[in-house]
């Protein structure tokens, strides 16, 4: 059973570390962390309870590796800033470190990136998404408008739909367990019919625990510019092989729950070609549900994420060495950037602090602007690609 912490040790003692159930079948390979000091105060003992002082010392959580890898300290005059990052050694010596919230921000810090009871907003947009889905396929099937305009218009909704079904793998559009579940659910159900929540929250996790390793699945997304996009429009293909060529006894059983989506899932495509509908399907769906994960691949996998392949290769920004270094954050054009990436130009915030709602991912930055800009950044501005190394002590650029 995958070890969790309790609503009430949460409430009680404000942990560094939290383990959110994923009904995933092992600690081992299923956790997420914030990456967040405590915000009661260091000297208050944590209540008598076992979940919370599991929670608050960590000693089984993988991801204490992450926050706390063993970092050599070297005197600036030893090595420049490359050869730091070459050999995973951060000029800041509190890259390894969670960040420390102050005072006077914490009870905003807490309310943007907490898990809400429902997200209102997100909410909304899901039922907006799936309201326009699905009547403008009634629309096209009654010939009452075109195909081709019904295919852009679907192709926009599914990939606006991936921040419902994204949010839901994090827990973020509830902190009741079956009312996130089943939006989350929907939303991947319309967009990939066969594919389960678990897998793919399995998958998305895996990235989570180890963005830039060799593990991270969403190495696959990177690769030669001429087969970016077919890389993601293969999504799910790529984490379906995944979870099938897993020895994992916890993944394999995942894969075992998810034979009847897959079942039903194909079942319906098959009949509604089987009713006549094929053109229908290909221009309502396919290509739609095809261009939505391009776009996902290019926004939320890509390009918070290139820099590790791309100029900078050859540095050191895996997760495990440099949390703040891993991921991009993308300031200015936040006009159209915002709802282009759907706010994912600010994903660092989304690594760091995984359970908040993608509607505050700048909300976020912009409160703690100054706190993370003493720790070593890739910055982006506006439609730049590859972003600046921006190492705090230094304050240079690499």
């Amino acid at each position: 059973m995958p070890l969790t912490v309790s609503n009430r040790g949460l409430t009680d003692c404000i942990d560094r570390v939290v383990q959110l159930d994923y009904s995933t079948p092992t600690v081992d390979d299923y956790t997420e962390t914030p990456f967040t000091k405590p915000l009661a105060s260091r000297d208050r003992a944590c209540p008598a309870d076992s979940e919370c002082r599991l929670a608050a010392n960590d000693p089984l959580l993988p991801h204490s590796e992450l926050l706390r890898p063993s970092i050599a300290k070297y005197s600036d005059e030893t090595y420049s800033d490359l050869q730091r990052i070459r050999q995973g050694v951060s000029m800041n010596d509190n890259a390894a470190q969670p960040i420390d919230i102050p005072e006077h921000k914490r009870a905003s810090f807490k309310a943007l990136t907490g898990q809400p009871a429902l997200a209102v907003k997100t909410v909304a947009l899901a039922v907006i998404l799936v309201a326009s889905i699905l009547s403008m396929d009634v629309l096209a099937s009654l010939q009452l408008l075109p195909l081709w305009l019904v295919c852009v218009i679907n192709s926009a909704c599914y990939y606006a739909l991936f921040s419902v079904a994204h949010d839901g793998i994090h827990r973020a559009l509830s902190t009741h367990k079956r009312v996130n579940d089943s939006i989350a659910q929907l939303g991947v159900t319309l967009l990939l019919p066969y594919v389960s929540l678990s897998l793919l929250r399995w998958a998305h996790m895996e990235h989570h625990r180890f963005t830039n390793e060799e593990r991270d699945p969403d190495r696959f997304f990177h690769g030669a510019a001429w087969t970016l996009p077919l890389r993601w429009a293969l999504m799910d293909v790529h984490y379906s092989l995944r979870a099938l060529r897993s020895d994992n006894a916890g993944v394999q059983r995942l894969v075992k729950e998810a034979i009847p989506t897959l079942l039903a899932g194909f079942t319906f495509i098959t009949a509604v070609i089987v009713m006549g509908y094929g053109i229908e399907l290909l221009l309502l769906w396919f290509i739609p549900s095809r261009i939505a994960l391009i776009l996902t691949g290019f926004s939320f996998f890509w390009l918070p994420h290139a820099h590790a392949f791309g100029k900078h290769g050859d540095l050191e920004l895996r997760q495990s060495h440099n949390k703040t270094l891993a991921t991009v954050v993308r300031t200015g054009s936040h006009w159209i950037l915002n709802p282009l990436l759907q706010l994912q130009n600010y994903h660092l915030i989304h690594h760091l602090w995984p359970t908040t709602p993608f509607y505050n991912n700048k909300r976020v930055w912009d409160l703690l602007t100054e706190e993370l800009s003493q720790r070593d950044l890739a910055m982006a501005h506006g439609f730049t690609i590859q972003p600046a190394l921006i190492i705090s002590k230094s304050n240079k650029e690499v």
